[in-house]
Protein backbone atom coordinates (compact mmCIF):
# COMPACT_ATOMS: atom_id res chain seq x y z
CA UNK A 1 0.00 0.00 0.00
CA UNK A 2 2.65 2.04 0.73
CA UNK A 3 4.45 1.61 -2.29
CA UNK A 4 1.29 2.45 -4.38
CA UNK A 5 0.66 5.74 -2.87
CA UNK A 6 4.39 6.78 -3.45
CA UNK A 7 3.17 6.76 -6.81
CA UNK A 8 0.78 10.25 -6.17
CA UNK A 9 -0.41 9.78 -9.80
CA UNK A 10 0.17 7.88 -12.80
CA UNK A 11 1.19 9.18 -15.96
CA UNK A 12 1.92 6.54 -18.60
CA UNK A 13 -0.90 3.65 -19.33
CA UNK A 14 1.93 0.32 -19.15
CA UNK A 15 2.05 1.54 -15.24
CA UNK A 16 -1.41 1.90 -15.15
CA UNK A 17 -2.15 -1.47 -16.12
CA UNK A 18 0.51 -3.24 -13.69
CA UNK A 19 -1.55 -1.34 -10.81
CA UNK A 20 -4.78 -1.97 -11.54
CA UNK A 21 -4.06 -5.76 -12.43
CA UNK A 22 -3.11 -5.40 -8.37
CA UNK A 23 -6.75 -4.65 -7.43
CA UNK A 24 -7.66 -8.43 -7.22
CA UNK A 25 -5.37 -7.85 -3.83
CA UNK A 26 -7.29 -9.56 -0.61
CA UNK A 27 -6.00 -6.43 1.71
CA UNK A 28 -8.36 -3.35 1.46
CA UNK A 29 -5.75 -1.56 2.36
CA UNK A 30 -3.92 -1.96 -0.52
CA UNK A 31 -6.99 -1.73 -2.55
CA UNK A 32 -7.96 1.80 -1.19
CA UNK A 33 -4.46 2.73 -1.72
CA UNK A 34 -4.81 2.04 -5.47
CA UNK A 35 -8.25 3.46 -5.54
CA UNK A 36 -6.86 6.97 -4.23
CA UNK A 37 -3.99 6.82 -6.88
CA UNK A 38 -6.34 6.27 -9.47
CA UNK A 39 -8.81 9.21 -8.57
CA UNK A 40 -5.43 11.79 -9.02
CA UNK A 41 -5.56 10.72 -12.46
CA UNK A 42 -5.64 13.92 -14.79
CA UNK A 43 -3.38 12.02 -17.98
CA UNK A 44 -5.60 11.85 -21.03
CA UNK A 45 -4.28 8.60 -22.08
CA UNK A 46 -4.76 6.96 -18.35
CA UNK A 47 -8.09 8.28 -18.25
CA UNK A 48 -9.12 6.59 -21.52
CA UNK A 49 -7.69 3.63 -20.16
CA UNK A 50 -9.88 3.43 -17.69
CA UNK A 51 -12.82 4.39 -19.38
CA UNK A 52 -12.64 1.29 -21.57
CA UNK A 53 -9.93 -1.04 -20.70
CA UNK A 54 -10.20 -0.86 -16.64
CA UNK A 55 -14.55 -0.75 -16.87
CA UNK A 56 -14.24 -3.85 -19.15
CA UNK A 57 -10.89 -5.28 -16.52
CA UNK A 58 -11.31 -9.23 -16.20
CA UNK A 59 -11.32 -8.66 -12.97
CA UNK A 60 -14.56 -8.13 -10.96
CA UNK A 61 -12.60 -5.99 -8.17
CA UNK A 62 -10.87 -4.14 -10.64
CA UNK A 63 -14.17 -3.30 -12.81
CA UNK A 64 -15.70 -1.90 -9.47
CA UNK A 65 -12.86 0.29 -7.75
CA UNK A 66 -12.06 1.84 -11.65
CA UNK A 67 -15.51 3.00 -11.57
CA UNK A 68 -15.74 4.09 -8.32
CA UNK A 69 -12.44 6.26 -8.99
CA UNK A 70 -13.94 7.65 -12.09
CA UNK A 71 -17.39 9.03 -10.26
CA UNK A 72 -14.48 10.54 -7.34
CA UNK A 73 -13.09 12.71 -10.30
CA UNK A 74 -17.03 13.35 -11.76
CA UNK A 75 -15.46 11.90 -14.92
CA UNK A 76 -18.46 12.74 -17.46
CA UNK A 77 -16.67 11.00 -20.47
CA UNK A 78 -17.21 7.63 -18.76
CA UNK A 79 -20.57 8.24 -18.05
CA UNK A 80 -22.02 6.22 -20.77
CA UNK A 81 -19.40 3.52 -20.18
CA UNK A 82 -20.89 2.93 -16.39
CA UNK A 83 -24.13 3.31 -17.44
CA UNK A 84 -23.29 0.09 -19.56
CA UNK A 85 -22.01 -1.30 -16.53
CA UNK A 86 -24.90 -1.06 -14.56
CA UNK A 87 -25.65 -5.00 -16.89
CA UNK A 88 -22.13 -5.88 -15.29
CA UNK A 89 -22.06 -9.95 -13.63
CA UNK A 90 -20.84 -8.48 -10.45
CA UNK A 91 -22.97 -6.64 -7.80
CA UNK A 92 -20.01 -4.28 -6.57
CA UNK A 93 -19.57 -3.17 -10.00
CA UNK A 94 -23.58 -2.18 -10.59
CA UNK A 95 -23.24 -0.26 -7.22
CA UNK A 96 -20.22 1.32 -7.57
CA UNK A 97 -21.64 2.30 -11.43
CA UNK A 98 -24.78 3.78 -10.15
CA UNK A 99 -23.06 5.90 -7.52
CA UNK A 100 -20.73 7.00 -9.89
CA UNK A 101 -23.23 8.25 -11.87
CA UNK A 102 -24.83 10.44 -8.92
CA UNK A 103 -21.74 11.98 -8.19
CA UNK A 104 -21.06 12.75 -11.89
CA UNK A 105 -25.29 13.90 -11.83
CA UNK A 106 -26.41 14.31 -15.48
CA UNK A 107 -29.98 13.51 -15.79
CA UNK A 108 -29.47 11.88 -19.07
CA UNK A 109 -27.96 8.80 -16.82
CA UNK A 110 -31.84 8.78 -15.34
CA UNK A 111 -33.33 6.30 -17.87
CA UNK A 112 -30.71 4.04 -17.30
CA UNK A 113 -30.19 3.96 -13.63
CA UNK A 114 -34.28 3.48 -13.61
CA UNK A 115 -34.27 0.88 -15.92
CA UNK A 116 -31.37 -0.80 -13.06
CA UNK A 117 -34.16 -0.89 -10.41
CA UNK A 118 -35.08 -4.31 -11.34
CA UNK A 119 -31.65 -5.35 -10.12
CA UNK A 120 -32.52 -8.18 -6.98
CA UNK A 121 -29.12 -7.99 -5.34
CA UNK A 122 -30.25 -6.14 -2.24
CA UNK A 123 -27.10 -3.68 -2.23
CA UNK A 124 -27.20 -2.62 -6.13
CA UNK A 125 -30.57 -2.28 -5.25
CA UNK A 126 -29.92 0.28 -2.74
CA UNK A 127 -26.97 2.16 -4.45
CA UNK A 128 -29.08 2.70 -7.79
CA UNK A 129 -31.91 3.86 -6.24
CA UNK A 130 -30.07 5.81 -3.91
CA UNK A 131 -28.29 7.64 -6.90
CA UNK A 132 -32.19 7.65 -9.12
CA UNK A 133 -33.59 9.62 -5.89
CA UNK A 134 -30.65 12.13 -6.12
CA UNK A 135 -32.44 13.23 -9.47
CA UNK A 136 -35.22 14.43 -7.59
CA UNK A 137 -37.47 14.36 -10.66
CA UNK A 138 -40.98 13.12 -9.75
CA UNK A 139 -41.73 9.37 -12.06
CA UNK A 140 -44.10 6.87 -12.11
CA UNK A 141 -41.71 4.48 -13.52
CA UNK A 142 -39.31 4.87 -10.62
CA UNK A 143 -42.46 4.99 -8.06
CA UNK A 144 -43.45 1.69 -8.84
CA UNK A 145 -39.83 0.19 -8.42
CA UNK A 146 -38.92 1.32 -5.50
CA UNK A 147 -42.20 0.49 -4.24
CA UNK A 148 -40.94 -3.29 -4.24
CA UNK A 149 -38.70 -2.49 -1.11
CA UNK A 150 -40.99 -1.29 0.90
CA UNK A 151 -42.09 -4.85 2.16
CA UNK A 152 -38.58 -6.24 2.17
CA UNK A 153 -37.22 -7.98 5.35
CA UNK A 154 -34.46 -5.80 5.60
CA UNK A 155 -34.49 -2.29 7.65
CA UNK A 156 -31.98 -0.63 5.21
CA UNK A 157 -33.56 -0.96 1.49
CA UNK A 158 -37.31 -0.49 3.45
CA UNK A 159 -35.33 2.90 4.59
CA UNK A 160 -33.73 3.37 1.30
CA UNK A 161 -37.23 2.38 -0.78
CA UNK A 162 -38.98 5.64 1.63
CA UNK A 163 -36.29 8.10 0.75
CA UNK A 164 -36.61 7.10 -2.62
CA UNK A 165 -40.75 7.29 -2.80
CA UNK A 166 -39.57 10.88 -1.06
CA UNK A 167 -37.85 12.22 -3.24
CA UNK A 168 -39.32 10.99 -6.63
CA UNK A 169 -42.80 9.11 -5.42
CA UNK A 170 -45.86 9.83 -7.66
CA UNK A 171 -49.47 9.52 -5.97
CA UNK A 172 -49.42 5.33 -7.20
CA UNK A 173 -47.31 4.85 -3.91
CA UNK A 174 -49.82 6.55 -2.05
CA UNK A 175 -51.55 3.53 -0.45
CA UNK A 176 -48.93 1.29 -0.02
CA UNK A 177 -46.93 4.08 1.91
CA UNK A 178 -50.18 4.09 4.19
CA UNK A 179 -50.45 0.45 4.53
CA UNK A 180 -46.99 0.22 5.82
CA UNK A 181 -47.33 3.73 7.76
CA UNK A 182 -49.48 1.59 9.87
CA UNK A 183 -47.34 -1.44 10.71
CA UNK A 184 -43.38 0.31 11.04
CA UNK A 185 -42.50 1.57 14.06
CA UNK A 186 -39.62 3.87 15.18
CA UNK A 187 -37.21 4.89 12.30
CA UNK A 188 -39.35 3.42 9.92
CA UNK A 189 -42.26 4.81 11.14
CA UNK A 190 -41.04 8.29 10.60
CA UNK A 191 -39.48 7.29 7.51
CA UNK A 192 -42.73 6.37 6.03
CA UNK A 193 -44.73 10.01 7.60
CA UNK A 194 -41.69 11.52 5.73
CA UNK A 195 -42.58 9.96 2.11
CA UNK A 196 -45.80 10.42 2.67
CA UNK A 197 -45.58 14.02 3.45
CA UNK A 198 -43.39 14.21 0.42
CA UNK A 199 -45.48 12.97 -2.14
CA UNK A 200 -48.93 14.50 -0.83
CA UNK A 201 -47.16 17.65 -0.11
CA UNK A 202 -49.07 18.24 2.83
CA UNK A 203 -49.11 16.84 6.37
CA UNK A 204 -51.89 14.98 8.20
CA UNK A 205 -49.94 14.22 11.60
CA UNK A 206 -48.96 10.66 13.04
CA UNK A 207 -52.20 8.95 12.66
CA UNK A 208 -52.41 6.23 9.45
CA UNK A 209 -56.03 6.50 10.02
CA UNK A 210 -55.80 10.57 9.39
CA UNK A 211 -54.09 9.75 6.13
CA UNK A 212 -56.39 6.43 4.89
CA UNK A 213 -59.04 8.52 5.52
CA UNK A 214 -58.22 11.54 3.29
CA UNK A 215 -56.35 9.73 0.95
CA UNK A 216 -59.67 7.73 0.39
CA UNK A 217 -61.67 10.80 -0.35
CA UNK A 218 -59.01 12.39 -2.68
CA UNK A 219 -59.41 9.11 -4.68
CA UNK A 220 -63.00 9.11 -4.68
CA UNK A 221 -63.66 12.71 -5.11
CA UNK A 222 -60.04 12.77 -7.84
CA UNK A 223 -59.28 9.43 -8.76
CA UNK A 224 -56.31 10.76 -6.75
CA UNK A 225 -54.45 13.86 -5.42
CA UNK A 226 -56.79 17.14 -6.78
CA UNK A 227 -55.28 18.20 -9.49
CA UNK A 228 -56.67 21.56 -8.67
CA UNK A 229 -55.44 21.99 -5.70
CA UNK A 230 -52.43 25.12 -5.75
CA UNK A 231 -49.38 24.36 -4.24
CA UNK A 232 -48.50 24.71 -0.41
CA UNK A 233 -46.38 27.59 0.55
CA UNK A 234 -43.94 26.93 2.95
CA UNK A 235 -41.62 28.65 4.50
CA UNK A 236 -38.22 26.80 4.85
CA UNK A 237 -37.39 28.89 8.37
CA UNK A 238 -40.35 26.31 10.39
CA UNK A 239 -37.82 23.53 9.52
CA UNK A 240 -35.65 25.22 12.63
CA UNK A 241 -37.81 24.42 14.77
CA UNK A 242 -39.09 20.99 14.14
CA UNK A 243 -42.20 19.60 13.27
CA UNK A 244 -45.07 20.69 15.43
CA UNK A 245 -47.33 18.01 16.94
CA UNK A 246 -50.67 18.33 18.48
CA UNK A 247 -50.57 18.69 22.06
CA UNK A 248 -51.45 15.18 23.99
CA UNK A 249 -54.92 14.85 26.53
CA UNK A 250 -52.66 16.02 29.52
CA UNK A 251 -51.17 18.78 27.82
Amino acid sequence: AGLVRGLHEIKDVKTLAVVVDRLDHPSDLVREAIHLVLARSTDHAVLEWLRTEGLHHKGKMARSIVARALGSMRDELARVPLEEMLKDDFWLARANAATALQTIGKPESLPALIAAMDDRQSKAWMAITDAVASFKQRSVDATLKAMNGLDDNAWQVRVTACQALAAVGTQECMDKLIERFELEKGRLEREMRLALKSVANDDLGADPATWKKWWDQQKERFGGFNPNEPPKVTNPEDDRYGTQEPPGEDE
